[in-house]
């Protein structure tokens, strides 16, 4: 009983194996799931089935959502010198799921449509016609950006706008070439795609549309500008972008009075943006370091990661909420941050760089209040960027006026403060020039001396 059981199942399992064989072997010859290239004239429809051939050059009999269908380097699907001799592409949709289009390969977008995986590896979309044409059908279609390409959305020279109602995901890169205000580009989905996208305008005016909070929230912002007002960025809510940089010229950014979440947990995605930022708010979030250069009007939330203010800072409060706020060039001691509000809370960082008898300074026309900070709660980072801290010097860290001061609430890394002076509109510090780590509460009284004095 128990022999004829396990060959019966042996049987069984067999014949199965078999006959999955034999499957297999009728669907490839029937050219299931087989790879079909584009062959078809610039012009030519994309649901022309003779237009589709393999390796051999044998055209597919039919479109099956199985198949892979690739436009290769250097062909246009849909595309035609004119508008009179460009077919219209999309004017049925796409008769299978999966469309890849290859660098430099192009997509035209002649009307309202899309595929449900749209893969750009290095290819192009593009809209050739006056009107605005989106490309997606806003519920299911996606666009994957193959890891190490950089893929383009652009217009021909009467191209109106292209917005993108698809979700866009993948490792690779995109570049966005609007126009202007009228022939933009636009994002619309909560996206998760880890590339930069590039903001690169093809006028004096391209804008580019951020249409959810979301969009680039894994993406690095990057405007490569030829001026620094050449383009606009749109924020049409409070958004998340995984990191800012720009390419070109320092570019400016207006925010749009909205509040900008900024950062990623990834060390590689420490981004620098040399222009302008202006009307709105900005918070730093994610353990990557977001490295400003140029003039910051809003104002700062640094909740995680580093934020280096290395150019100027009108924006007025400051809120460490847990972050790291560098407060010179980073390259340079002696920069002076300036600002009306400076609010800390436990586990804040200030990077304070000293080099020889020169310090950054924090200058506030307003107060530094401590309020209800644990002891050793904030960490001042002290570095070294040059020659070391001379002995017997006060620096001054902050210029301004001081309340609720005291100095167990504070620790120190790189260098111990020696000695402590509080004035009438500063806070100076005497440091140790010796490297070591230490929490002042633990200093004791002889290692610690405060006392008022008069600037």
């Amino acid at each position: 009983m128990t022999t004829t059981i396990r060959n019966t199942t042996l049987f069984t399992v067999t014949s199965a194996l078999a006959a999955c064989f034999l499957l297999s072997c009728i669907l490839s010859v029937r050219g299931f799931g087989a790879t079909y290239y584009w062959a078809g004239s610039e012009g030519a429809g994309w649901s022309n089935t003779a237009a589709w051939k393999d390796v051999n050059g044998t055209s597919q009999s039919a479109f099956s959502d199985s198949h892979t269908y690739v436009i290769n380097p250097n062909q246009v699907l849909g595309g035609g010198a004119t508008a009179a001799s460009r077919t219209d592409v999309n004017s049925n949709p796409f008769p299978a799921n999966n469309l890849t289009v290859e660098s430099g390969g192009v997509v035209v977008v002649d009307s309202t449509s899309g595929v449900d995986t749209l893969t750009l590896n290095g290819g192009a979309l593009r809209n050739y016609q006056s009107g605005a044409k989106t490309w997606g059908d806003g519920i299911n279609d996606k666009i994957v950006l193959t890891g190490g390409s950089t893929s383009q959305v652009s217009l021909g020279t009467n191209g109106g706008a292209l917005p993108i109602d698809a979700f866009v995901e993948g490792a690779g890169n995109l570049i966005l070439r609007p126009k202007s205000a009228t022939r933009y580009m636009q994002l619309s989905k909560a996206n998760t795609h880890t590339g930069t996208t590039t903001m690169q305008p093809d006028g004096s005016e391209g804008t580019f549309f951020i249409n959810n909070a979301n969009a680039l929230q894994y993406s690095t912002l990057n405007l490569n500008y030829d001026t620094a007002s050449e383009g606009a960025v749109t924020f049409n809510q409070n958004s998340t972008i995984g990191g800012l940089e720009d390419s070109g010229v320092a570019a400016n950014l207006n925010l749009g009075g909205r509040t900008i979440s900024i950062g990623y947990n990834d060390s590689a995605r420490d981004k620098t943006f040399d222009g302008d930022i202006s009307n709105g708010s900005i918070i730093k979030i994610g353990s990557s370091t977001q490295r400003f250069t140029g003039a910051v009007s809003t104002p700062v939330t640094v909740t995680e990661g580093t934020v280096v203010m290395a150019g100027s800072y009108t924006g007025g409060t400051i809120a460490l909420n847990g972050g790291n706020l560098n407060i010179g060039s980073d390259t340079t001691a002696g920069d002076i941050m300036s600002f009306t509000t400076l609010t800390l809370t436990d586990g804040s960082t200030i990077t304070w760089q000293v080099d020889g008898a020169s310090g950054d300074v924090l200058q506030t026309s307003g107060t530094l209040a401590l309020g209800t900070l644990s002891a050793g709660a904030v960490t001042i980072n002290v570095d070294s960027i040059g020659a070391a801290p001379v002995k017997n010097v006060w620096y001054t860290l902050f210029d301004g006026t001081v309340s609720d001061f005291n100095a167990s609430k504070f620790t120190f890394s790189g260098y111990n403060a020696d000695k402590w002076v509080i004035g009438e509109g500063s806070l100076q510090i005497m440091l140790i020039p010796e490297p070591s780590t230490a929490i002042l509460a633990g200093l004791g009284l002889a290692g610690l001396c405060l006392r008022r004095r008069r600037r």
